[in-house]
């Protein structure tokens, strides 16, 4: 019962002194007797103390009333009254232009161009990623066509003999062999019509002009636009017209004999 009585006369105390009017009368009163505060901390003898405050601080008792009720609580009022209004403008105008500085720096960041260092490093990145991508993606297309290869297979082992009306089953997933003449015919026809067709043929002959040709070339300054040429290099790796080298951390491409006869038979 007494803690808490304690607990509650500590919790009114507080928030007494923590009010804003009895907190600006203390520094105001603080600011008007300062020579008192000073006076009653020295070291002089009490008979001096009273002496000085009654002769020379408040030798009248009018200047008790002034120094001690009516000068305090006019600043007091000032305090919460006057200067609140011109905080006001300065505080709103800081943040104004705060909040502009904040904004330019920030067009500033966004505008400021990448170094020529960091423009290829994020573009090797973002390569690297596609072909990552890509080469995923050919994996589970070539996994795919397999499949079905062997569905087929399997079926046109179960038909009786005549005449086969459907597309040559060719052996296009598998890297290791050479095209035959019926393969040739059919990639072509399939995969080399339209603007993907053209766009094929175009990088299969400069391929195959260059020898070793570097992935980065056959997108600089070209005509076709870059879905494209990247679509177009996806079915070139996914039939084995064209292969992957690796040098000193850059990607070529070389043309294979399949390449060669499918280009030739374009061509010729």
């Amino acid at each position: 019962m007494f803690s808490e009585s304690i607990t509650s006369i500590k919790a009114t105390l507080y928030e007494r002194i923590s009010s804003p009017l009895l907190g600006s009368y203390i520094i105001s009163f603080l600011i008007w007797n300062y020579k008192l505060i000073i006076l009653i901390f020295s070291k002089s003898n009490a008979d001096v103390k009273i002496n000085f405050i009654n002769d020379t601080l408040y030798p009248q008792i009018i200047d008790y009333f002034n120094y001690w009720f009516l000068f305090p609580s006019l600043t007091t009022l000032f305090f919460i009254f006057i200067y609140p209004i011109p905080a006001k403008f300065v505080y709103e105008h800081t943040q104004t232009k705060k909040a502009e500085l904040k904004k330019i720096k920030q067009n500033i960041e966004d505008e400021s161009l990448l170094t020529k260092k960091e423009s290829y490093n994020l573009k090797r990145k973002i390569i690297n990623l596609e072909y990552e991508l890509d080469d995923l993606i050919t994996r589970k297309n070539n996994e795919i066509k397999e499949l079905k290869a062997m569905i087929d297979n399997y079926n046109n082992s179960n038909e009786t003999t005549g005449v086969d009306n459907k597309e040559p089953q060719t052996s296009i997933t598998d890297n290791n062999k050479y095209f035959n003449e019926g393969t040739i015919d059919f990639i072509t026809r399939k995969y080399f019509n339209g603007k993907s067709g053209e766009v094929s043929k175009y990088l299969l002959d400069i391929i195959e002009k260059n020898d070793t040709t570097l992935r980065l070339d056959l997108f600089h300054d070209n005509k076709y636009e870059d879905f494209l040429i990247d679509h177009s290099l996806d079915i070139l790796l996914e039939h084995d017209l064209i292969r992957i080298r690796i040098l000193e951390g850059d990607e070529y491409y070389k043309i294979t004999p399949n390449g060669r006869k499918v280009l030739y038979k374009l061509l010729y």
